[in-house]
């Protein structure tokens, strides 16, 4: 299940309208959300994780959650979007954990991240986003986003690289926005820090 662009039409049925008719068995409606939404969850899982392989399978998990947990949603708390990234940052995390926990420490770097050569797709020609992505100051600036704290990497992930706003991001990630604000603009120091370190080597 690759995730594609929304081509729902205009003017779009609610995401709480729709996830009641999927829950009450309408295919159409689940598709419609798939639609709507998939490619967010998979972007968002893709520069969290830095590979196709785990943002794909991070994409499919986070609908068929949908599917089977999606009483779950509640409209009055907030929309349906944040939710399914804060599905998918709890399920990137733990697809992340996992393949450390089966990897050998020999095949670790020295901040204990996965190289890019086991951690990145076979055949990244296959993904189009990768594409886009595919020069060297780009990918050296991913490597220096996989390397920041997790709760850092949440904060830039979402509101500089997906540009949500900071209550939708609080959202995702449960915490309060003057947490997601600090969260920021640590990560950005850090990364502009780690910029400013490889530049003079």
């Amino acid at each position: 299940m690759m995730p594609y662009a929304d081509t729902s039409p205009a003017p779009q049925q609610h995401d709480a309208a729709l996830l009641a008719a999927s829950l009450a068995g309408d295919e159409h409606a689940f598709t419609a959300l798939y639609r709507r939404h998939s490619a967010s969850v998979y972007r968002f899982a893709y520069l969290w994780s830095g590979t196709t392989a785990i943002a794909a399978e991070v994409a499919q998990e986070t609908f068929i959650h949908l599917h089977l947990r999606g009483n779950d949603f509640d409209a009055a708390r907030g929309e349906l979007r944040p939710w399914l990234l804060g599905v998918a940052r709890n399920l990137v995390r733990r697809q992340l954990s996992a393949r450390h926990a089966e990897t050998p420490t020999d095949f670790l770097d020295e901040n204990g991240l996965l190289p890019e050569s086991l951690a990145g797709d076979p055949d990244p020609r296959s993904d189009p986003l990768h594409v886009l992505l595919d020069n060297e100051a780009t990918r050296e600036l991913h490597r220096l986003i996989r390397r920041l704290p997790s709760h850092f990497r949440d904060a830039l992930v979402l509101v500089d690289l997906q540009e949500h706003s900071y209550a939708d991001a609080a959202a995702i990630c449960g915490c309060e926005i003057g947490t997601i604000r600090s969260r920021l603009s640590r990560a950005r120091a850090l990364l502009a820090a780690a910029l400013t370190a490889k530049a003079r080597t």
